[in-house]
């Protein structure tokens, strides 16, 4: 046989004699093991070792899915083990009169299970969704989601919810998993819309909810950095992995909204990659309460983008000064509007809405959802630019960023 053959029987011999070995720990060794195996070897790795590789952002997207999708049955087991030895404790407990810890506990671990099922019943079997993160945390199960290939996509755009969410348990709130979804979704289309009014309409386009984080629940709580700095690094991981495990040249984009933007600030300074980052509804973007530098970001200058709806009650900052107070008019960051307009999508006449209070932002067809699938889609020219006299009056207006957008700098 020729010497292609022989290399190909060989390959295909000792991909069944050789499984692969266990996985390293950190990023740089996972890359590299990855690459160091055949399609095969890593998908029985994905088989073998699930729980070390549903959040390996290294290695390719389809394997960490199949990974993730193999890890949440075991995770269910397990905590299924866990809450009847927890209702045993209990049982005993209240034969004995005594107070334990047995009780809070068993909810904890009751609460995952639903967060779990949560995801199984989102995410599996849904048209374009992959399941690309899975970890649980002391409150929950976090999980990473996407809409479209990110492997294949020429834009991608990463949304980081703030406080509240929780994969499960948010009914009508849109702060669980099927509220980010949706989110995404949207996203998605708005993304297509853009490249479309920008005359691109070939490329691909993903949407990427990260929840892979245990979220402050309550104000008191989102006072605290601790929640964005303990998720910053795993965030970072994921930002990097989506660029190095790209088909291609990938335009990324960060989305952070409320406390997720303080995350999304912090995962950038700790590493992680991204072309542009739109930080909406911000509390503060300094975890220490210092001065927020956007250079720290890594992110371009001329790439870093605000929002701030006119009655976000968020706007004083005030109660949430410890991150450096509001950043709407920091330099370094470019204000984009929120306002209502009038654009021309596909020969019609289409009336972009205003966002409204903390949570607007992401709505349909709105001019804050316009602005952020336009700097996605690698379109800034197509973004509606923050004019201060405008939105003081709060009257609707129409222009492109052009000049504009240079000038508010």
């Amino acid at each position: 046989m020729s010497v292609e053959d022989a290399s190909e029987k060989g390959q295909i011999e000792a991909d069944g004699m050789f499984a692969a070995p266990p996985p390293p720990s950190d990023p740089a060794g996972q890359r590299a093991w990855a690459e160091s195996l055949s399609p095969d070897q890593l998908g029985e790795a994905a088989d073998n070792y699930p729980a070390e590789l549903a959040n390996a952002y290294q290695i390719a997207p389809w394997a960490r899915e199949r990974a993730a999708w193999n890890y949440l049955p075991k995770l269910r087991d397990e905590l299924t083990s866990q809450a009847a030895l927890l209702e045993e404790q209990h049982g005993a407990a209240q034969m004995m009169h005594e107070k334990t810890r047995a009780w809070t506990d068993l909810q904890t671990v009751r609460q995952k299970l639903r967060d779990l099922d949560q995801i199984e019943t989102s995410v599996k079997g849904s048209e374009g969704l992959h399941l690309l993160g899975l970890r649980p945390h002391e409150n929950g199960v976090g999980a990473v989601v996407a809409q479209g290939d990110i492997a294949a996509a020429d834009h991608v755009a990463v949304h980081v919810p703030g406080m509240g969410t929780e994969t499960a348990d948010k009914l009508d709130s849109g702060g669980d998993l099927p509220g980010e979804i949706e989110k995404i979704e949207r996203l998605q289309l708005a993304m297509d819309d853009s490249l479309e009014y920008a005359g691109r309409r070939g490329e691909r386009v993903a949407a990427v909810a990260y929840m892979n984080m245990d979220y402050p629940d309550f104000l008191p709580q989102a006072r605290t950095p601790d929640y964005a700095d303990a998720a910053a690094p795993d965030l970072a991981g994921m930002l990097n992995g989506i660029k190095s495990t790209a088909a291609g040249e990938t335009n990324l984009t960060l989305l952070g909204h409320s406390y997720g933007s303080l995350t999304s600030s912090e995962a950038l300074k700790a590493g992680g990659r991204a072309d542009n980052v739109v930080f909406y509804g911000s509390p503060g973007l300094e975890s220490s309460g210092e001065e927020f530098d956007p250079a720290s970001t890594g992110v371009p200058d001329g790439n870093r983008y605000i929002m701030l709806a006119k009655d976000d009650p968020i706007a004083p900052g005030g109660y949430l000064s410890p991150f450096g107070g509001p950043p709407a008019d920091t330099p370094g960051l470019t204000r984009l509007d929120t306002n209502s307009h009038k654009v021309i999508i596909d020969g019609d006449e289409v009336r972009l809405g205003a966002s409204s209070g903390h949570s607007e932002y992401d709505g349909y067809r709105t001019t804050s959802q316009w602005n952020m699938a336009a700097i996605a889609t690698g379109a800034p020219e197509n973004a509606i630019a923050y004019d201060s006299d405008l939105q003081n009056r709060g009257r609707s207006f129409h222009h492109s960023i052009g000049d504009d957008l240079r000038r508010v700098r």
